[in-house]
């Protein structure tokens, strides 16, 4: 799917503004939305042309990034590097005896290397003699062919030379190839032979590399959807509840703004350090407390009403005395007064000061989106960050969403890889970014966070200063909160199986993958033609992660599980999906064939018609071959109509839910 989203600019968002009458929303969270949902997103129509010419002559993801250049022009073939590197893509290393085999066809290099420039002497012998090397070089699986125009032949015989040599390669074997004639009268028939060949070509070096940029973002979002996040082990320390009630007491009190020393225990709920805070009320009291902390120390105002209280002089760093204290304490407010008169002024924070040498300052913020909810800003410590100086990520976040998360601030340079002596653990980053995420996921209430400074080192986060925004969430019938549907816990409930055991039911995670590849594994060929209607090989990664990876707002796949030899087993699994009119549910069920005759199939499937219940489905239904005789009769207890397909040879099952009413 590709996805052209207007209103990129100020100007532009407020002139669709006025064609819609509703708001356009912020890019940058549209950008993560796009993303998140595994599409390409273009600029403009020329853009959507070109990823759909690409994408159509190429469907399939490609298999790594790099990229290789064959160029009769080293102008163009620079061209071609620079808007290669500066939208973030690779050039391929070429291997020992992939450039001594180019040395030989080129006599005027001593040394080839990649861009692979075969000058503009080179007639379309030499043409081929280089293409033939680089379409059998091992490491070559992207390349771009460059020609500018040539006096020793057409552009079209260059053209016809690159068409037939690809045919002489098996097509699953031969690199992904894309071609630039420059030109517009004298390259037409060229573009005309590649494209008829099934080469995508382009008129400019950088359309070409733009066009190959929409095949590896492409296949970045698609990785988004594909791969197995990893599992947090430490994730039992959050104290959800706890948290709650620490929120409540605050709204109680009608406080709505927490300021470091306020959110310090509500962050050590999920896991999340903060310096320790003392408070003051007045400048003298200030000095008692810092001499009681120990310097040097740092100052703060506390104001609900100044966001950024480092612009206007409300941050001391350095302290060495009380004396010091209690003047720095005095000159803040003087300052507030003169800026912000009507301000309040709650008091002041003191901080011991923490050792910031070696350490990365960041800085991780939480907005609400009126279009959609809550989303995650990661960036560089400062004192403002908006959405153009911060990558932004929806809400929850896994293990690998956070990686991609960091990898996209470093992409867009809003964060910076520093040289320090210890570099920061990113791990352990991705997985502060996931007790933050699970924060805003559990606690409706926060609708505004912001931790900055936060101090990184190797493999300890410590918030210097934090500030959160609370007020009581009113939920809207025909408004969700999250624009994705976090993982429902709630549907999770302990079982007795018939042999007395006691097992898991809930629903499916994407870290059920391996699992899930060893359930399939277990099945035996009579258990998988009756859950398939017929042989049905093994699901590869592909497979497995689109059905651990689901969407929980359009379908629903429940597990039982239970642990044997120390590790989670799956024992048997019902899916359910739902048209987009929440009309009918489609479901299917399949035991393990180790585990029938525990009363699983009555579970999973009383799970799957109470979800469809729950959810306003009007109606439930499913297949299985006649010879399923226990699904046959299960159904039936369970209050379905059965009934035979004599043609097909199945039997169709199907339970009524909730009536609808039509509308007149």
């Amino acid at each position: 799917m590709i996805v052209i989203k207007t209103g990129r600019t100020d100007a532009g968002a407020l002139a669709a503004s006025a064609h819609t009458g509703g708001a356009s929303g912020c890019d940058a969270v549209y950008d993560a939305l796009i993303q998140r949902a595994g599409m390409l997103r273009v600029n403009d129509l020329r853009e959507l042309f070109a990823a759909t010419q690409t994408l159509a002559l190429h469907p399939k993801l490609l298999k790594v990034e790099p990229l290789c250049i064959l160029t009769n022009g080293g102008g163009p073939a620079v061209m071609a590097v620079d808007s290669l590197v500066q939208s973030s893509g690779k050039l391929c290393e070429l291997s020992e005896a992939t450039l001594e085999a180019l040395n030989k066809v080129i006599p005027q290099a001593d040394s080839t290397h990649n861009p692979v420039d075969i000058f503009g002497d080179s007639d379309p012998m030499r043409y081929q003699q280089a293409l033939k090397i680089l379409l059998e070089a091992k490491e070559v699986e992207n390349l771009l062919i460059i020609h500018t125009p040539s006096a020793l032949a057409p552009s079209a015989d260059y053209a016809r030379i690159i068409v037939d040599t690809l045919a002489q390669i098996d097509a699953r074997k031969r690199p992904f190839v894309m071609t630039n004639f420059m030109g517009e009268d004298a390259a037409y028939e060229a573009r005309r032979i590649c494209a008829q060949g099934g080469i995508p070509t382009y008129r400019t070096p950088e359309g070409a590399v733009g066009a190959y940029m929409h095949l590896i973002n492409y296949r970045r979002n698609q990785k988004h959807l594909t791969q197995t996040p990893e599992s947090i082990v430490d994730e039992l320390d959050i104290q959800v509840e706890e948290a709650q009630a620490e929120i409540s007491a605050h709204l109680d009190r009608n406080v709505h703004y927490l300021s470091t020393h306020q959110a310090a225990p509500l962050l050590a709920y999920y896991g999340i350090d903060t310096v320790t805070t003392h408070i003051a009320t007045t400048p003298s009291e200030a000095a008692e407390v810092a001499a009681e902390c120990g310097f040097p120390v740092v100052l703060k105002l506390i104001s609900p009403d100044i966001a950024s209280k480092s612009e206007v002089g409300g941050v001391v760093l350095n302290l060495s005395d009380e004396h010091e204290v209690e003047q720095a304490a005095f000159a803040i407010l003087l300052r507030i007064n003169q800026v912000y008169p009507e301000a309040r002024i709650d008091g002041f924070a003191i901080q011991p000061m923490a050792p910031r040498a070696g350490a990365h300052e960041l800085r991780i913020a939480i907005k609400t989106d009126p279009q959609f909810g809550p989303v995650i800003l990661l960036g560089e410590a400062g004192s403002a960050l908006d959405y153009s100086q911060a990558a932004v990520a929806l809400p929850p976040l896994n293990m690998n969403l956070a990686k991609y998360l960091i990898a996209n601030a470093l992409d867009k340079g809003v964060l910076k890889e520093r040289t320090l002596p210890e570099k920061v653990d990113k791990y352990r980053l991705c997985a502060l970014l996931t007790r933050v995420s699970q924060l805003i996921v559990d606690q409706p209430d926060i609708h505004s966070l912001e931790l900055n400074p936060l101090l990184a080192t190797q493999s300890q986060f410590l918030v210097l200063d934090a500030s959160i925004g609370i007020s009581r969430y009113k939920r809207l019938a025909h408004r969700k909160r999250l624009a994705i549907r976090p993982y429902p816990k709630e549907l999770e409930r302990w079982v007795t199986l018939k042999d007395g055991s006691e097992a898991l039911l809930r629903p499916i995670r994407p870290e059920d993958e391996q699992a899930h590849r060893r359930f399939d594994e277990s099945l035996t060929k009579e258990d998988r033609y009756r859950r398939f209607f017929g042989e049905m090989p093994h699901f590869s990664h592909e497979q497995l992660a689109k059905m651990t990876q689901i969407d929980y707002d359009r379908e629903m796949a429940f597990i039982v599980t239970r642990k044997q030899r120390g590790e989670n087993v799956t024992l048997g699994v019902s899916r359910v999906l739902m048209d987009p009119d929440n009309l009918v549910g489609e479901f299917a069920i399949v035991v393990g064939s180790q585990a029938q005759g525990l009363g699983l199939g009555r579970i999973l499937l009383g799970a799957a018609v109470d979800y469809c219940q729950q959810q306003g489905v009007g109606s439930i239904e499913g297949m299985t071959l006649w010879e399923n005789t226990g699904m046959i009769e299960l159904a039936r207890k369970l209050g379905f109509t059965i009934s035979r397909d004599f043609e097909e040879g199945t039997i169709h099952m199907r339970r009524e839910l909730n009536k609808r009413i039509e509308d007149d």
